[in-house]
């Protein structure tokens, strides 16, 4: 009895709004205290829906290794009642959680099972949400045509139960599958259906998601402007949420598509996509679930022989894993080392010119007013050596190190470099990097444009390469071109 409260009272916290973590907690612990008795009752009925309960609370916490344990030990109850809607809801949640835990492979196998079991159940409202999941789960694979399907199927059939509601939301995921096999026409079409009725609906996430899609549409056909709007809005919805997985390609979206425009403000959300994939996901997680997986003949019981051959299988496999993972591990490393030592040279000849230049009281940036005094002159030098030390020690270069190393306030240091400079703290770091890059590039001959773009901060040298050509006019390539055609002349 208690345990049916609870969920009644998750289901309005966890689907109505966002939920505090302090009240997630409050009833993961309600959850566990009724499912200890349920097991010592043996009532299969309360101990399933409260390890249901407790795996819905823990993918809020975005602990997905419970969240999956719990689910998977509602779906073993579920499966030996031998009625196939309940087995097919957990299945569904299973794969809800894989999902969440960017692990789509695997929730394909959970929702292939769902769907074969809700077709005999002959339960429209939950095959209808097993389609949607499967749309959502093809999508995530790369493969379009399949998830269009799933999502058709399901807006058939909740156009036939009349739910308007629903039918919106599959309207969006069509127009995912749409723009991802191309025909933009009809994704546009769907999502200009379906927004109207997601603001009725107060549908926020999947307003979010098909805002995303829009603006990834407008962008592809020019309208810029649109967009961009689209874009933050959607990003602004998912931020709101908690949702990091959808913000991060709200952000990358967002970054694509001012990159070129504003590029100052495109740096920002580079930035906080890197954050937010640093944050997202853990790979321990994966391999800690991995235990937990669908075994191939799910619902069948599977014979102690049966179990034997299967472990013996198992340890072959993991051994064969082991022994390619290592060697391939080894030879990375190998190549890894090589490439440090070469880095790491280079890097104690920079530390040596840095002492040097820092001090000459001079400033990089032609930017820099002729009549700045000989403060800002040395706090320019200044800051500009600690953002070269930084980069010596492998270190992110940001605003807020920056700012801490010369003991001031974020704020502080933004309004002081506008002052003297002209332009905002991400600017003077970029160029202060653009700078460093040019000065290798002219002095480090043996280093290739790889080298030079990591002892720069920047892992992706494409990003790396159009900064460079924004800032010089030209691209690393041509400036060595360039600088080797002079010293022959």
């Amino acid at each position: 009895m208690h345990c049916g409260r609870c969920i009644v009272l998750t289901i309005v916290k966890i689907f109505g709004h966002p939920v505090p973590h302090l009240l997630t907690q409050g009833v993961d612990r309600s959850g566990r205290r009724e499912l200890y008795p349920a097991r010592a009752g043996n009532n299969r009925a309360i101990e399933a829906d409260c390890s249901n309960l407790l795996a819905l609370c823990y993918v809020r916490l975005a602990d997905y290794e419970n969240a999956v344990r719990y689910a998977r030990n509602c779906y073993d109850l579920d499966r030996k009642t031998g009625d196939p809607d309940k087995t097919s809801s957990s299945l569904n949640t299973l794969a809800g959680i894989y999902m969440s835990a960017r692990q789509p492979e695997e929730a394909r196998k959970y929702i292939e099972e769902g769907l074969r079991l809700s077709a005999k159940a002959n339960n429209m409202y939950r095959r209808a949400v097993l389609e949607g999941m499967a749309s959502e789960i093809y999508i995530a694979l790369g493969d379009s045509q399949t998830a269009l399907e799933h999502a058709r199927e399901g807006y058939a059939i909740e156009q036939r139960l009349g739910r308007k509601d629903k039918m919106a939301v599959r309207m969006v995921q069509m127009a995912v599958a749409y723009f991802g096999v191309g025909q933009q026409a009809k994704a546009f079409d769907m999502l200009n259906r379906a927004i109207p009725q997601l603001k009725t609906d107060n549908n926020d996430h999947s307003l979010a998601l098909a805002l995303l899609t829009l603006g990834r549409i407008q962008s592809k056909d020019g309208n810029l402007g649109n967009a961009i709007s689209s874009l933050r809005q959607a990003g602004s919805i998912f931020a709101r949420q908690g949702d990091l997985y959808n913000e991060s390609h709200a952000c990358l979206a967002l970054y694509e598509v001012l990159r070129d425009t504003l590029p100052e403000e495109a740096m920002d959300c580079q930035e906080r996509y890197r954050v937010l994939q640093d944050s997202i996901y853990d790979r321990e997680v994966a391999r800690s679930m991995g235990r937990y997986s669908l075994p191939a003949d799910a619902t069948t019981e599977t014979s102690p022989a049966g179990y034997f051959w299967m472990v013996l299988l198992a340890i072959v496999l993991v051994a064969l894993a082991c022994a390619f993972i290592f060697a391939y591990m080894r030879h990375m490393n190998r190549r890894q080392m090589h490439l440090n030592d070469n880095l790491l040279g280079v890097l104690s000849e920079l530390r040596a010119e840095n002492q040097q230049l820092r001090n000459q009281q001079q400033t990089l940036f032609a930017s820099q007013p002729a009549d700045a005094s000989e403060t800002d002159r040395q706090f320019l030098s200044d800051a500009e050596a600690l953002i070269n030390d930084m980069l010596n020690s492998n270190t992110h270069a940001t605003a807020q190190k920056l700012a801490r190393q010369l003991g001031m306030s974020q704020y502080q240091l933004r309004r002081r470099i506008a002052e003297i400079t002209g332009t905002n703290i991400n600017s003077f770091i970029q160029k202060t990097r653009m700078q460093r890059a040019r000065r290798l590039l002219l002095t480090r001959k043996e280093l290739s444009v790889m080298e030079v773009s990591l002892l720069c901060d920047y892992s992706d040298q494409s990003n790396f390469t159009r900064t460079f050509k924004r800032v010089f006019g030209m691209t690393p390539s041509q400036f060595t071109d360039l600088q080797k055609n002079s010293n022959r002349q």
